[in-house]
This record gives structure tokens, C-alpha cells and sequence, in this order.
């Protein structure tokens, strides 16, 4: 499996948070960043802390609905990370705070016209203790398509599971 990189990272000496992904183009139009002499080489890219995601949140790294979706994202990934870690997700009930506001915001960016938003949003309603909003929303799913995923979605509602599984 290729490594993952992130697409937002902080600076270590300003403390601005910059796109990776976005760096390319810049170059490209700009031509290579200018070497200062006596620069060091840069070290390599780290993701960012839950933390510093929420600090990003109302950074002008996000500036627009795609940028705070992809943070929102990555928030909600990080905190399923600590578990898939074996780690408790939340470190204190304000911790706890600051993922349910994050998870419920996620619901305004994902369309119902998109299967994958879909299971997403079934996920975060399973995430939120919420299994029948969950359930109606697999169920909805085709069979044939997602059978497995539909009876992954009922196994872990069953159980009343609210943290993140993984697929058998």
C-alpha cells in the first residue's frame, strides 16, 4: 500500500496552514519557491493534531465550502483514528463537544444524490447513537450493490455500536 500524505499541513515557523496539493499549481505558475541562502530543508509534511484541525476550521486555509468539508472530514476521521489505535476517542467531555459539533456540521455538506455522502451520513447517524435514521437511510440501498454493506449497517445497529468497524 502506497503511503498517505496530507493535503493540509501547518508551518512550523509562521504557524499558517498551507494545501499541499495546491503547492504544485503555485509552482507551476510561479515557478520553483525561491532558496534562501542559508535555508534548511524542509522537513517532511506531518498531519495536523485534531487540534490544529479546528484551528484550521476558522483559519483562511478555509475559505471556502470544499476547504471546510475537507477538514470537517479529516476531524472525523482523526477521532475514528484514536479508536482504530485502540485509544479512547475522546479525551474529555469537551473533547467530546468538539467532535459532535464537528459530526453534525458534516451533515450540511453531503447530497442526497450521492451514494457515497449517503452511506456517510448513515455512518454519522450511527455515530450519534441515532440507528433508526441510520437504518432508513441503508435501507434504501440497493441489495444487490450493497448487500454487504447493508448488513454490516444492521449487524453494528443491532449491537447499538456507535464506534467506528471495520468491514469482515
Amino acid at each position: 500500500m502506497l503511503p498517505t500524505f496530507p493535503d493540509l499541513v501547518k508551518c512550523e515557523k509562521c504557524g499558517s496552514f498551507l494545501w499541499l496539493n495546491r503547492m504544485a499549481a503555485w509552482s507551476e505558475r510561479n515557478g520553483n519557491l525561491p532558496q534562501k541562502e542559508g535555508s534548511i530543508k524542509a522537513t517532511p509534511a506531518q498531519f495536523l493534531s485534531i487540534h490544529e484541525y479546528f484551528e484550521a476550521l476558522s483559519s483562511s486555509a478555509c475559505d471556502s465550502k470544499e476547504d471546510i468539508f475537507d477538514v470537517r472530514m479529516a476531524i472525523w476521521q482523526a477521532y475514528n483514528d484514536r479508536h482504530r489505535e485502540g485509544k479512547d476517542m475522546f479525551r474529555n467531555s469537551y473533547d467530546e463537544s468538539l467532535w459532535l459539533e464537528s459530526a453534525k456540521a458534516l451533515f450540511d455538506f453531503l447530497e442526497s444524490g450521492d451514494i457515497n455522502h449517503q452511506v456517510m451520513k448513515a455512518e454519522l447517524y450511527r455515530n450519534l447513537g441515532e440507528f433508526e435514521k441510520c437504518m432508513s437511510i441503508i435501507n434504501e440501498l440497493d441489495e444487490e450493490s450493497y448487500g454487504w454493506i447493508k448488513q454490516a449497517f444492521k449487524q453494528e445497529c443491532k449491537k447499538k455500536n456507535k464506534l467506528v468497524f471495520q468491514f469482515s
